[in-house]
């Protein structure tokens, strides 16, 4: 029974190194300059715009802005978006990033449209539009774990211009057991990507 128990217990640990360590997993590139982009990028103002209005990505540009708050870069805070327009945040993108589009810094001339409108009055040089898609619960070999997809644009102003992107699909565990409330798996995961996105972006860039 002693010997029974032992090895259940030895399971379930290995069990949950296994799928911590399949906590996260996705390209191996948190963000990548465009093609032709070449550094160093100058750190000037910046604001993180929303693609979608829900808690989640709400989290994700709150996340974004604080740690670019961290940088060289002068930051425009969610609460001055929300000052300069009363409907923000609002559902921004209208497309899929799928198939070939899904690792390219693709953006849809709608959704570019209102961004550009939004930047007219916010003045920034810099706009990193920022959406997570595909929140779910999938239950695998490894137990429950929640799936995210997570993209950015970085737009560089007055050109106009996509300089910068991240397309991440990352899933985080809910636990051994699946104990982990959505919500705090979700912020954890969140929280870990944007200070890698703005890491990466800064390293990249060459911003001292």
């Amino acid at each position: 029974m002693k010997n029974q128990t032992k090895s259940f217990l030895t399971t379930c640990v290995l069990l949950f190194m296994i799928i911590m360590l399949n906590s996260c997993a996705s390209s191996n590139s948190f963000f990548k300059f465009n093609e032709g982009q070449n550094p160093p990028i100058i750190p000037d103002t910046i604001v993180v715009i929303s693609g979608f209005s829900d808690e989640f990505n709400k989290y994700f540009v709150n996340k974004l802005t604080e740690e670019l708050g961290k940088t060289k870069f002068k930051v425009i805070t969610q609460d001055q978006i929300t000052m300069m327009f009363k409907e923000y945040p609002f559902d921004l993108i209208n497309f899929k990033c799928e198939d070939k589009k899904f690792d390219k810094p693709y953006i849809s001339d709608e959704t570019k449209n209102i961004v550009d409108g939004m930047q007219s009055r916010l003045k920034t040089n810099y706009i990193l539009l920022a959406w997570i898609e595909d929140i779910t619960i999938v239950s695998d070999q490894y137990g429950k774990r929640l799936q995210m997809k997570f993209f950015t644009r970085l737009i560089k102003y007055p050109e106009s211009k996509v300089v910068g992107y991240s397309f991440l699909h990352y899933y985080q565990s809910l636990g051994l057991f699946g104990q982990d409330s959505r919500s705090k798996a979700a912020k954890e995961l969140i929280g870990y990507i944007s200070k890698n996105i703005v890491a990466e972006m800064i390293k990249k860039g060459q911003i001292q």
